[in-house]
């Protein structure tokens, strides 16, 4: 971030850093920047920043509020934006951001189909937002209440909305194991334990087991690390409904292999 100051603040002649934004409107900045950041940028996106930006510092009340609003400021923040927005003039900012933006919606990814996946088979009746059976980089409302685009999510071939049908799938096929089955936390071994959280449900003789990789900065060697069986109706071997592959064992290295998550099923 430092970085990024010093290039963006140099473009307009605030060397020594000292102008708008302050030291703290700067950073919600580059978080809205890391966290929203379009696959495809688009006219609307720089309008649907700025306007985040000044819901957040009116709101905040140290800057500007919406009974004073504090137009100065603002306006010097909003061309800081569209400073930083700019292709030509932040050429050099843009070439650092992005990689680094690149490798933290990698990650994102990957704990999102995990928190998906978990929504989908813990003991609740899971929730899903109008819209985000896709990739939501919504920001604060009214940003958040735009109309849902259903062409795209008919047309999708998100892995993050193939998780959403298969899992609700599994719910439909097996109700009473999801309405009222026991829940089971399983214990995790081996020297990346601390980033695996498994599970099972058990309803009379049927049960899934669910396991998915915390912390992805982490990476993927899973060395020996295992997940062990839940107490009843273990099989000897699995099959994966979020991949329709048998899975034989329950080592994370397996488990992992194709998703950060694995929802083990007896259909073999």
């Amino acid at each position: 971030m430092e970085a990024w100051s010093r290039i963006l603040r140099a473009r307009r002649g605030d060397t020594d850093r000292s102008g708008p934004p302050d030291r703290n409107d700067e950073y919600m900045l580059y978080q809205l920047l890391v966290g929203s950041w379009p696959a495809e940028p688009t006219d609307t996106y720089g309008e649907r920043l700025k306007a985040a930006m000044v819901k957040s510092i009116r709101e905040a009340k140290v800057r500007s509020t919406w009974s004073a609003p504090n137009l100065e400021y603002e306006n010097a923040l909003l061309s800081f934006i569209d400073d930083a927005l700019d292709p030509e003039r932040s050429r050099a900012f843009l070439s650092m951001f992005l990689p680094f933006q690149k490798r933290i919606a990698v990650l994102g990814i990957q704990n999102s189909l995990v928190q998906t996946a978990f929504k989908l088979t813990a003991p609740g009746v899971p929730d899903i937002y109008q819209g985000s059976e896709l990739w939501d980089l919504s920001l604060v409302d009214p940003d958040n209440r735009r109309p849902v685009d259903f062409s795209k999510c008919r047309e999708s071939d998100s892995i993050k909305l193939k998780v959403i049908v298969e899992l609700l799938a599994l719910r439909r096929r097996d109700p009473e194991l999801f309405s009222d089955g026991d829940y089971e936390p399983l214990s995790v071994e081996g020297p990346q334990s601390e980033r695996v959280c498994a599970f099972a449900r058990n309803f009379d003789d049927r049960c899934i087991v669910v396991a998915g990789s915390l912390f992805p900065a982490g990476g993927s060697d899973w060395a020996d690390t295992v997940v062990k069986p839940p107490a009843k109706n273990c099989p000897e071997v699995w099959k994966n409904a979020l991949t329709g592959e048998p899975v034989d064992g329950l080592n994370a290295q397996s488990l992992f292999a194709q998703l950060p998550v694995a929802v083990l099923t007896f259909e073999v």
